[in-house]
């Protein structure tokens, strides 16, 4: 009987659910230094004297560096979907504008908009996910040959 006591109170216990005010994503904010990205098969690492740095500030703004000096700056959002979750960089709109699908002769093509900073392309829109003190942003409409980037939390 004491056991089945036990194991009511712990499934109570667990699957009460916490009505928390701040949003999933708060531990994406901070500063997060690049430390490469794998394209397929291969990975890539930023030379030595190229140190990029993003910054996701509360309030969903975000701003790159590129050896110490501002490189990008803009908002972004976070979409949790059914589809996942989408970070996309509001401000990132080139090369291709809003045409980002097209369909030619019955096929369609995807563009992608980007920014590049030193040897980081940085997506529009990314599939991101959190590890504690590592960050990865894999681009949105993930592919074999897609990019993924890798960054680590700075103090």
């Amino acid at each position: 009987m004491n056991r089945l006591i036990l194991f009511c109170s712990c499934v109570l216990l667990f699957s009460c659910k916490k009505n928390e005010q701040t949003p999933f994503y708060a531990g994406y904010y901070g500063r997060w230094q690049y430390i490469g990205y794998n394209f397929g098969p291969r990975n890539v690492v930023p030379s030595p004297d190229s140190l990029v740095i993003l910054n996701l500030i509360p309030g969903n703004s975000y701003q790159t560096t590129l050896n110490g000096q501002t490189a990008t700056r803009g908002t972004f959002s976070i979409d949790s979907g059914t589809n996942g979750t989408i970070l996309t960089f509001n401000s990132i709109t080139e090369p291709a504008g809003n045409n980002t699908q097209v369909m030619v002769g019955g096929i369609t093509y995807f563009y992608f908009n980007y920014d590049k900073i030193g040897q980081l392309l940085l997506y529009q829109q990314n599939r991101p996910d959190f590890y504690g003190d590592s960050l990865i942003l894999g681009q949105e409409f993930m592919a074999p040959e897609s990019t993924t980037n890798y960054f680590r939390k700075l103090p």
